[in-house]
């Protein structure tokens, strides 16, 4: 790993060999932990007493697609454009009752990723990339600038970097973290917008609403400024990331034997009611349509549509790429959540599998295990309690 800061002048030098600054042991391991990240590209940056440290395996100009930190940037732009009038916080904006203010703060009740409304305009916070791409159309008619041009003129030229936006405005900017290094300090040191328009946008909006965020599970309330999450109280009532549920029982339904990477594996004393499933073997599995079961609400499971995007036994715990396609599941979640795990995916009415993970740079993917892995180590923990109890 290669670390390096950057001076107020720009210029940059190894920290290894030379004077260290304050913290900078601190920053340098806190910088490390990307070392052991299982992936061919990444870089890291830290802002400390006005210099940049940097870290990762490749340099701060190689780009990456930012994905949801997409939304922040052009947030911004979409706050030059309110300093230039092209509209106000609280113009008309998207669904009827929506504005301008609404769609920053995914309050607008549009979807994740369509412009149609999912809700009424603020009664929930659902995270949503139709909401900017709404407001990028509004920007290009208000201004006969194609909208990625606007975000170059208004946000990049005048910052110096190299930012490009094609496609999405929710999730469309590739850029290099240099050039995201250089938006924080320009978030820190306000020099395009006035202070108070940043503050406004770094405030809670519409404070009493709850809703998602992508990949870390449902928060009451979920504080969200203009195009900027707000920490807020997220995490303070409970664990932050997962669908809580509640023990309607104090008695003992059965006994864990194995708590493996695989799942959790045992024997139960209580009958299950339900419909019982036939199990699909690993060669069966195909890509295509499936579904998961989960409980979002309330005590009782449903169903929601899924795709299984790729088949592979090459790691045992992630047989299954799935993708959720479900309109209603991606309202409610975002997608996957932590708490979703061990959510039973089924196909052709057969029970092939079970979630294991959410990709966090992409809430509506996910892993699971094959069906067959499961009934293997159940197998396993069955044969072992049976020696234990021979050798007891």
């Amino acid at each position: 790993m290669s670390i390096a800061v950057s001076s107020s002048a720009g210029d940059q030098f190894s920290i290894r060999g030379m004077q260290q600054p304050p913290h900078t042991d601190l920053l340098a391991r806190t910088l490390a932990q990307v070392d052991d990240w299982p992936v061919d590209s990444v870089a890291a940056g830290l802002i400390d007493q006005g210099k940049t440290y940097y870290a990762g395996t490749v340099d701060t100009d190689y780009r990456f697609p930012l994905a949801s930190v997409t939304k922040p940037l052009v947030a911004y732009a979409v706050a030059v454009a309110v300093e230039e009038g092209v509209f106000e916080w609280d113009t008309a904006c998207g669904p009827e009752g929506s504005t301008v203010r609404h769609l920053l703060a995914h309050a607008s009740g549009v979807g994740f990723d369509t412009p149609e409304p999912q809700k009424p305009v603020g009664q929930r916070r659902i995270y949503s990339s139709a909401g900017f791409e709404l407001l990028a159309d509004a920007v290009e008619a208000e201004t006969g600038i194609a909208f990625p041009e606007y975000f170059r003129q208004a946000l990049c030229e005048p910052l110096g970097f190299g930012a490009t936006l094609d496609g999405s405005a929710g999730h469309g900017v590739t850029a290099s973290l240099r050039d995201v290094m250089t938006f924080v300090k320009e978030v820190l040191q306000p020099s395009l917008i006035h202070p108070s328009t940043l503050e406004e946008m770094l405030s809670i909006q519409y404070p009493e609403l709850a809703g998602v965020v992508p990949g870390y599970g449902s928060f009451t309330p979920c504080p969200w400024g203009l195009g900027f999450e707000v920490k807020g109280s997220k995490g303070t009532a409970g664990s932050p990331g997962e669908l809580k549920g509640r023990f309607l029982s104090a008695h003992a339904i059965g006994t864990i034997r194995i708590n493996g990477e695989n799942g959790v594996y045992g024997t139960t004393r209580t009958h299950f009611s339900g419909q019982l499933r036939e199990i699909a073997f690993a060669q069966e599995v195909v890509t295509g349509p499936a579904e998961i079961w989960a409980t979002i609400e309330g005590e009782t499971p449903r169903a929601y549509r899924i795709q299984i995007e790729r088949v592979s036994d090459a790691d045992p715990r992630r047989n299954l790429v799935i993708r959720v396609t479900d309109p209603s599941l991606l309202s409610a979640t975002g997608g996957i959540v932590q708490g979703m795990s061990g959510s039973p995916i089924l196909q052709n009415g057969r029970l092939v599998g079970a979630v294991t993970h959410v990709l966090v740079n992409d809430p509506t993917r996910g892993y699971g295990i094959f069906a067959q892995t499961m009934l293997e180590q159940a197998k396993n923990a069955v044969q072992n309690g049976a020696e234990a109890q021979t050798a007891g």
